[in-house]
């Protein structure tokens, strides 16, 4: 079943205040998005289109953009399960003991930067394992990445992670991949879309049989590094990123195979863009931390939006219809952590 994200037109306007949107403007916003979109999601929606009508960075931004862009991608807890090293199945599972129904994550850096809003949002009873790997896409080709460790032991740690999936035999496997073109070993151009569909469909398609769900979850939409456009002097408009025609292009093609495989694909782009235009903040919150990644905050911060979206798309099954995250079982970062995931985590 291919299942996108629908998105109305909604227009967006500068704010009357020149600088941010008034009370008026936001109340316009408001009505327009709950009209178009459902509850989470508009409320969300209103949060981006807000930002993306203010000419400056909210005061009490947290954390502040120059924290964001050293913190670690993922929690502490997650992170030691996207090492390239042996897989750790128990290590790396969430949820209570006796849990009847079981989800798994896999994919490269981006299925890990998921694991939090996946595991704060899972429906009673189910349990959710990580088996992604910083910079190793689970694909059938290896793809070009600085780090020799992760180029040399991706393919051994997708063999565990197929054989950890056919053991597991869960009920949903999301798969979350990033979107920026990479060239495979051996080659210098980047891959196509069809080349990338092909590629995800060989891995995919022998597991088919073993899992109940597939759900091929998009990443972020990429283009702006934070990193590189920030500084004290820039404004929000600076370091806004758009929906690139790359990003489409991948993103047609994963739709395009879930539907091949009869598996439901899930727009990301009504949680971090309006009208194809992506603010570097939402709310108080920093999206990103470089090109492709979440902050940690963010990752807590979409959660009403996509608990709301998998459960209207069905995801895990008919039980499961409240889109209500519970309480996020992960600590804010301390705005203090030093640094961003070790070298083996870039990807």
């Amino acid at each position: 079943m291919l299942v996108a994200a629908a998105t109305t037109v909604v227009a967006l306007q500068p704010g009357s205040s020149g600088t941010t949107p008034d009370a008026a403007e936001v109340a316009r916003i408001r009505a327009l998005t709950a009209a178009t979109y459902s509850p989470a999601v508009a409320d969300l929606q209103t949060a981006i289109r807000v930002a993306l009508a203010s000419d400056d960075w909210p005061d009490d931004l947290s954390p502040g953009v120059d924290a964001a862009i050293v913190e670690d991608d993922v929690p502490a807890d997650v992170a030691p399960c996207g090492q390239i090293g042996d897989a750790d199945v128990a290590g790396c599972t969430w949820g209570p003991e006796d849990a009847t129904r079981h989800a798994v994550v896999v994919g490269d850096s981006i299925s890990l930067s998921y694991v939090v809003t996946l595991r704060d949002t899972l429906p009673d009873g189910w349990s959710l394992t990580a088996l992604g790997a910083f910079g190793c896409a689970f694909t059938d080709k290896v793809r070009a990445h600085p780090d020799h460790a992760i180029v040399d032991g991706c393919e051994h740690r997708k063999e565990q992670a197929v054989d950890a999936i056919r053991a597991l035999r869960p009920d949903v496997l999301v798969v979350a991949n990033m979107y920026v073109p990479r060239p495979v070993i051996g080659k210098r151009v980047p891959m196509t879309p069809e080349e990338w569909r092909t590629s995800t469909a060989t891995e995919l398609a022998p597991l088919r049989p073993v899992v109940g769900r597939l759900v091929l979850l998009a990443p972020p939409p990429s283009d702006v590094d934070v990193a590189d456009c920030w500084s004290r002097v820039a404004a929000p408009a600076d370091c806004e990123g758009r929906v690139t025609t790359s990003w489409a292009a991948m993103a047609a093609a994963e739709a395009a195979l879930a539907a091949d495989l009869g598996a439901t694909y899930v727009d990301s782009r009504d949680w971090f863009c309006a009208e194809g235009r992506c603010p570097a903040f939402v709310g108080t919150t920093p999206v990103k931390n470089d090109l492709v990644h979440m902050t940690q905050a963010y990752q807590r911060a979409i959660e009403p939006a996509v608990a709301e979206r998998l459960a209207e798309l069905g995801v895990y099954g008919p039980s499961a219809a409240s889109g209500s995250p519970r309480p996020s079982r992960t600590p804010p970062p301390r705005p203090t952590d030093p640094g961003r995931a070790p070298a083996a985590a870039a990807s």
